[in-house]
């Protein structure tokens, strides 16, 4: 006979194992929602997720009064906790993602796996997110015991592990990738590429070439400044955005929503897909994994440096991850500056974990641009901040906390906006001034961090940031563009005449052409894209 307290223990442990279960399984199943909640509102308002919470009490309580004990000496089959284990850490790393950068797709994760090594996920694991690392470690940790638990004094538990176990596989974001990469679905049969991928032809070349700076701010997004709240501490960029040509409805599709991807999707008009998972699984290290990035695809800086522009990239992050460093080099850019450019001494308390602070990185960006602005040739200088990163942000010895507020976000995209003027200015007053465009967009919209619940208020309203300064009166453009629109649109800004102002995926913001998401709608684009096999690999041939 089972004590009371033991009685009273598994009930707790069978509680428990239920509503961690619940919370775990939300943040695994690959979903979208159209107001960014938190994932537990999936289940409805609070009221509803109080009754659900209680149901899955009783049903912890039924557990324990319905299960039979396990007689002494009995034992589970091995093979049951086995598959419960295996099924558990599969399911991890979607589950972490989703709570880290509110997303688990399997694309980026892919590509995050393949050009990064472990000590280097861990060493950004363990700087940048401790505290939910170590909730959702207690979390997994309550399900691991309380399942034993349970299946130390009940019988028959385990064969309810075993269907915890393939639900969990189930809904998995890698079982539901390779369902879509061996059973295509009707968007991917539907989305027929040689309909859909223009590659840019050339009308008409610019009579005078103008320098660019395309500045990519990473994940400040065009909703900050639609937060009461943030206002103050976006004006910088306000300020910016009210005397440019601004989009107001630039939206995020798959393949365009993190670091590598923003810059691929609007220099090369396409999404960023991976190339099935033999490019995680397969790879003999990291060089390995970094030859060939999209060497069909004609980019920006392949049209540009052949027509004698020189081309310079600029962020604190290291290139060699996310294969940067081999993407640039092999789309026209011959001018590279990392966190590796600077010698320790330079860099000495101006860094964080992801690379280096953005005071230093303007500082040798404005050093860049009196560089190539003195070479006599046109250029391009792309320059990607990172001081904005989640979780709550990093800010360089010249920006200041801000001591009333519980999150630096707002602070950091306040100094940021500050440094982007500061430049803005000095490429102004510069003798190339007046024959330089000026670009200010983000790399993609925000990931989880310590501002999420304001953005959730925004909701599906959030949107993507992207202006262009020069000469003009201000515009505001809602037309809904997306990311591999911005390509053939920067072409035609620098004076190109391209064919249907169509360059690979993108039609440009000043075509009467109807773009992807205006035809298809954003949904749609979405799910032609995501697990599209045969798409990644027509944009991943060889030349």
């Amino acid at each position: 006979m089972q004590s009371l307290l033991t009685k009273f223990g598994v009930m707790i442990a069978a509680i428990l194992f239920f509503c961690c279960m619940l919370i775990f399984g939300i943040h695994l199943t690959p979903y979208s929602t159209d107001n960014g909640a938190s994932p537990i509102f999936l289940l409805g308002d609070y009221n509803t997720i109080g009754m659900v919470i209680t149901a899955l009490g009783g049903l912890g309580y039924l557990t324990v009064i319905l299960l039979p004990n396990r007689k002494a000496g009995t034992k589970p089959k091995f093979w049951t906790k086995a598959f419960w284990i295996v099924a558990l850490i599969i399911s991890i790393p979607f589950v972490m993602t989703k709570v880290l950068f509110g997303n688990n797709d399997i694309e980026p994760i892919l590509v995050f796996l393949r050009d990064n090594q472990v000590d280097d996920m861990l060493t950004i694991g363990i700087d940048g997110f401790t505290k939910p690392i170590k909730t959702w470690s207690l979390l997994i940790l309550a399900i691991v015991a309380s399942s034993f638990i349970i299946t130390h004094y009940k019988k028959h538990f385990e064969k309810i592990l075993v269907i915890f176990s393939i639900g969990l596989l189930a809904i998995s974001p890698l079982t539901q990738y390779i369902r879509t990469t061996l059973l295509p679905t009707a968007e991917h049969r539907d989305f027929v590429i040689k309909d859909r991928m223009y590659a840019p032809e050339i009308l008409q070349k610019p009579s005078k070439q103008k320098n660019i700076v395309i500045v990519y701010l990473e994940s400040v997004e065009r909703s900050y400044g639609q937060i009461a709240e943030f206002k103050p501490y976006f004006s910088p960029i306000q300020k910016l955005a009210d005397k440019s040509l601004e989009l107001t409805n630039f939206v995020q599709t798959t393949g365009t929503g993190y670091t590598i991807a923003g810059v691929v999707s609007t220099q090369c008009g396409i999404p960023l897909l991976p190339n099935g998972l033999e490019t995680v699984f397969f790879r003999n290290g990291l060089e390995a994994s970094m030859k060939g990035f999209l060497p069909s695809v004609h980019c920006l800086g392949d049209q540009l440096s052949k027509d004698g522009y020189t081309l310079s990239y600029m962020n604190g992050a290291s290139l060699d991850k996310f294969s940067k460093r081999s993407f640039l080099r092999e789309h026209g850019y011959s001018r590279l500056f990392d966190i590796a450019s600077l010698s320790d001494a330079e860099k000495q308390g101006r860094t964080n974990v992801w690379g280096l602070n953005d005071g230093i990185l303007f500082e040798n960006a404005t050093k860049e641009f009196d560089t190539l602005a003195s070479s006599g040739a046109p250029f391009v200088q792309s320059i990607l901040s990172i001081s904005t990163h989640g979780p709550d942000a990093f800010l360089d010895n010249d920006c200041a906390p801000d001591p009333n507020s519980t999150s630096q976000i707002p602070r950091a995209i306040q100094c940021t906006g500050e440094l982007v003027h500061k430049l803005i200015n000095h490429i102004k007053e510069s003798d190339v001034g007046d024959d330089t465009i000026v670009i200010v967009l983000n790399d993609h919209l925000a990931f989880f961090n310590s501002v999420i619940s304001y953005l959730d208020k925004v909701g599906a309203d959030r949107r993507n940031l992207f202006m262009i300064l020069e000469d003009g009166a201000p515009k505001k453009v809602s037309r809904q563009i997306a990311p591999f629109d911005i390509y053939p649109t920067i072409l035609e800004t620098l004076g190109y005449k391209i064919k249907d102002g169509r360059a690979n995926m993108g039609v440009s913001l000043n075509s009467k052409n109807k773009n992807l998401v205006e035809e298809l709608g954003v949904d749609t684009v979405n799910k032609s894209f995501k697990g599209n096999q045969k798409l990644a690999a027509y944009l991943w041939r060889d030349k």
